[in-house]
């Protein structure tokens, strides 16, 4: 341009300061919002925006009720109505939040926090580092809905249906709030200016002295139409290079002969072929009207008389397909008169967000995805700039005739119309803890104690190469790295190197004892009342001091009959016993007293011989008895200490189960004088079916009350096994499975299938052949999880950087490398380093790459 002006002079200037060619937000409808009706004023219509909660699933009674409402919308084409769903990488703000509320404690957790948010912030979007190779592309995303509506209607219309759609909405379970100026100015610009670069959405402000479609675009924005694709580029504040994207749109080939609202979501991911994803941004649309339905009845009753004069004549042979349609729309005028749908007219637009290097891989796998799912897609070439205006908010009234002409329009019943709209996709967990994000690809975090169940209990089972260790380690990271307290009843190590790095108490069996009065009188300071006045009353179940008592009764009752059942009677008397023993010994209560008031009440009820034969069970439990020390002499866990894991490999099979309950009841005193019930506290059971086994009432109501005791003290309890047919495998293990209202189901060994075939309806067979597709963390280089949380089931993968892999592994050759570094003086951060470089050096090299270029990105040495 500059050699013309050059050679033209002054009026070539002129000239090119004059362009024909208009700005693009000129073209744009947008101008008013009414802050008094929420209603935003456009160059030809009045319209309204919503931002929806996404929904995790549908079920056909969500299909019918939608229908319904969907019905009683406004007919004709004066009205248009837009259900949107949108997928970005924007979800730093996420990742930054979690980091700063689990850096609390500093040090190395502050370290691992950092590490794990720079990772997260990589691949979010570059994606994670896996051992499937490139064609499996698993990042971080974040699914957002919205709902717009557009009419040429006076304001009050609009309005009185807004009014009416928000209750409706509620109705069928969407939560929605208003879209306000600032966001949709937000929202259009992710469109039109979309920035890959961008990790976090960008408040946009809104100027109400400026008309809105001004303050859409950057005022460089430039728009390049190709026969296949938008290309899109401006400049970006604080980027140095400007934002540069290629808009692809693709639209419905075809309707589907069947298609159900709950297939939606695997439109954005395949939960059966993992390679089949959404790898791009993306934005699904779906525009429909309702026709009118007197004008579609007229019309169908045209056609009825039409083709009842075929069918019934002997031409009907030479048009084979005339009584089929005959008996649709019979079908259809039944439709009409009963009022189970309407006709609707629908568009259906799907536009992706790529650039010149992942374009041909992000079209195959948008093809692909949406075609798995049961939805053929085609490419809008020619009219690519068409499709896009049209699907912009406010906007396909202007459009919707030319939609029309390019065959895009659908006739559709309203009853078929709800299952395209794009308002379901994952389950959104964003309330902090250990980052788990789902097999969709959205952010999500797992705290137990937030996922609004009815107790915070968990039963975790996978078999080895699962990552269950792993796993189960992180989510006791993220427990303590926010503030609460873990016990974890370790057997094997495995939780020897985290509880040392973190600086925690480890104990092992000479040093675990279980006296379970220690910490009583401490609960009596704490809740004003003594424990003398406890009873075993149900009507004094949230009493402390008679959940104290219960527990006690319980555990010793497991003690002096393990295998056989004791009646109320019994443990009547035996509660008795306990508040006798304390009453005369306060702190100073062993188990022998215990021995000696069950004898003296034996005497008192005329030498009753059934309490002096449970009295005789408890000699190998007191002072003189061969387990004397470990259940008399002061319990050593300490209620201010925030991670304490207690290895239990020493102790004898014989003893085991009494030990592990003993801490049961240790762990639910210390739970209860940590203080404030909003600090969580968990306490983990390892191989738990092994170390509750036994058959017997008592030590099922044990397991039952225990269980119900954490909850109340703000507590949870964690069974861990190799195998989900290890929870049935003992009543105890089954009593703490039924208990846990937190299911977490990792990759399954040989004994699931049994398990399923003689358990058939224990979990939905469709759940059942995604847990069989799992497959060994080594091989894959990740962990999947199916989560049951009360009513809600998802399905997740657990990623880690390398340097945290090496922190948490239990891998034999990793374990035992890292123990020798240590026993050779090397600190434990320094062995856990060596670690992670001596058997994975590529991706560790990777990883320090990352974290360097985050540091000259923001600044910050980390």
């Amino acid at each position: 341009m500059s050699h013309l002006i050059a050679k033209g002079g002054l009026d070539t200037l002129a000239k090119h300061a004059h362009p024909d060619a208009k700005h693009l937000h000129n073209e744009l409808p947008y101008r008013y919002f009414d802050d008094e009706l929420g209603l935003f004023e456009n160059t030809n219509s009045i319209g309204f925006a919503k931002k929806l909660n996404i929904l995790g699933g549908a079920s056909d009674d969500l299909v019918e009720s939608l229908n319904s409402l969907i019905c009683r919308f406004p007919e004709g084409n004066k009205w248009d109505y837009q259900f949107v769903l949108t997928g970005n990488n924007q979800v730093s703000k996420f990742i930054d939040k979690n980091k700063k509320d689990i850096s609390g404690r500093g040090g190395i957790v502050e370290k691992i926090a950092s590490n794990q948010a720079i990772y997260a912030h990589h691949c979010a979007k570059h994606g994670f580092g896996t051992r499937l190779g490139k064609q499996y592309r698993f990042d971080l995303k974040n699914y957002n809905a919205y709902f717009f509506c557009s009419s040429k209607e006076q304001s009050e219309t609009v309005n009185d249906f807004k009014s009416s759609l928000e209750y409706g909405l509620v109705q069928n379970g969407i939560e929605h709030s208003p879209m306000q100026p600032h966001e949709l100015i937000e929202h259009v610009g992710q469109i039109l200016n979309f920035n890959r670069e961008q990790t976090r959405p960008v408040e946009k402000n809104y100027n109400d002295d400026d008309l809105l479609h001004t303050q859409m675009l950057e005022l460089d924005s430039e728009f390049l139409i190709h026969k296949e694709y938008v290309e899109s580029r401006c400049s970006v504040k604080k980027q140095d290079k400007p934002a540069h994207t290629r808009i692809l749109n693709f639209s419905l080939r075809n309707l589907p002969t069947e298609f159900r609202l709950y297939n939606l979501s695997n439109c954005l991911a395949s939960l059966k072929n993992a390679s089949n994803s959404l790898r791009s941004p993306f934005r699904i649309s779906c525009n429909f009207r309702i026709e009118n339905t007197g004008k579609q009845k007229v019309a169908n009753e045209g056609k009825i008389r039409n083709l009842n004069k075929w069918v019934n004549s002997p031409m009907a042979i030479f048009m084979p397909t005339a009584k089929k349609e005959y008996e649709e729309r019979k079908e259809l005028q039944e439709g009409f008169l009963s009022e189970q749908y309407k006709i609707a007219s629908m568009i259906f637009t799907v536009t992706i967000f790529s650039n010149e290097e992942e374009m041909k891989a992000d079209v195959a796998a948008a093809l692909g995805v949406f075609g798995e799912a049961g939805l053929s897609l085609i490419p809008t070439n020619m009219i690519q700039g068409q499709t896009l205006l049209s699907t912009l908010p406010f906007h396909m009234l202007t459009f919707f005739d030319d939609s029309r002409r390019a065959g895009r329009v659908r006739q559709i019943k309203t009853s078929n119309l709800v299952n395209f709209f794009p308002i379901i996709g994952e389950l959104k967990r964003l309330t902090g803890g250990m980052l788990l994000p789902t097999m969709r690809n959205q952010i999500g975090y797992f705290h137990p104690f937030r996922c609004n169940t009815d107790n915070y209990n968990m039963a975790i089972t996978g078999s080895s190469g699962s990552g269950k260790s792993f796993f189960t380690q992180n989510i006791a990271l993220s427990i303590y790295a926010a503030g609460g307290k873990c016990f974890i009843l370790d057997k094997g190590d495995s939780y020897k190197k985290m509880t040392q790095t973190m600086n925690g108490v480890y104990m092992t069996a000479g040093n675990i004892f279980l006296n379970p009065f220690t910490h009583i009188a401490k609960a009596e300071a704490l809740e004003g009342n003594s424990f003398s006045e406890a009873s075993n009353d149900s009507k004094k179940e949230e009493d402390p001091m008679s959940i104290l008592l219960g527990d006690i009764t319980g555990l010793i009752a497991a003690m002096a009959a393990p295998t056989s059942d004791l009646n109320d009677y019994n443990e009547s008397a035996l509660s008795d016993a306990i508040l006798i023993a304390w009453k005369k010994h306060r702190n100073d209560t062993l188990i022998d007293h215990v021995q000696e008031a069950l004898f003296e009440l034996s005497k008192a009820r005329d030498n009753d011989r059934r309490l002096s034969d449970l009295a005789h069970q408890l000699n190998k439990y007191c002072t003189s008895g061969i387990y004397g020390d470990i259940f008399n002499k002061p319990s050593q866990l300490d209620p201010n200490v925030h991670l304490t894991t207690l290895e239990l490999d020493g102790f004898t099979d014989t003893v085991l189960r009494p030990v592990v309950f003993a801490l049961i009841v240790s762990i639910n005193q210390t739970m209860y004088l940590a203080g404030d019930r909003n600090i969580p506290k968990m306490c983990i059971i390892e191989e738990a079916w092994s170390l509750m086994s036994g058959s017997n009432r008592q030590s099922r109501a044990f397991i039952d009350k225990g269980y119900r005791t954490a909850r109340k003290f703000g507590g949870s309890f964690a069974s861990v096994t190799q195998g989900i047919s290890d929870f049935f495998r003992s009543d105890e293990a089954q009593a703490a499975y039924n208990n846990s209202d937190i299911k977490l189901i990792l990759r399954q060994g040989s004994d699931f299938k049994k398990f399923v075939k003689e358990n058939p309806t224990a979990f939905d067979p469709y759940y059942v052949s995604l847990i069989n597709r799992f497959q060994e963390a080594k091989l894959t280089g990740f962990s999947s999880a199916m989560i049951q949380a009360g009513s809600v089931t998802s399905f997740h993968r657990l990623f880690a950087d390398p340097w945290s892999r090496a922190l948490f592994s239990t891998e034999p050759n990793e374990y035992q490398y890292c123990e020798k570094l240590n026993e050779h003086r090397i600190p434990l951060i320094d062995a856990v380093e060596k670690t992670a470089w001596n058997f994975y050096p590529n991706e560790m090299q990777e990883f320090e790459n990352i974290k360097q270029q985050y540091e000259d990105e923001h600044h910050v040495t980390v």
